[in-house]
């Protein structure tokens, strides 16, 4: 996405923003403004996905940007096929 240029990144912003509600829009400008990378979260070794997706969706409401996921036991990609 890095290499768009600028007026396609609006104008796909524009179009993508035509599939969300108002009330949507707003509470996403609200946490775009308090994004922080300030605070890292760390998940090791998930093997329930529900509480990993459970987490990421926190993460989001929050505005925290970056999630680590350690796999030494359980591999991520092992809990979604289950």
């Amino acid at each position: 996405m890095s290499k768009l240029s600028k007026s396609t990144k609006e104008e796909l912003l524009t179009y993508l923003l035509g599939f969300i509600t108002e009330n949507k829009r707003n509470k996403f400008e609200k946490i775009i403004n308090f994004r922080t990378r300030y605070l890292t979260v760390v998940l090791e070794d998930i093997y329930q996905p529900h509480n990993a997706s459970a987490v990421l969706r926190t993460c989001d409401c929050f505005g925290i940007q970056d999630v680590h996921i350690i796999e030494n036991k359980n591999k991520i990609t092992d809990i979604y096929t289950c």
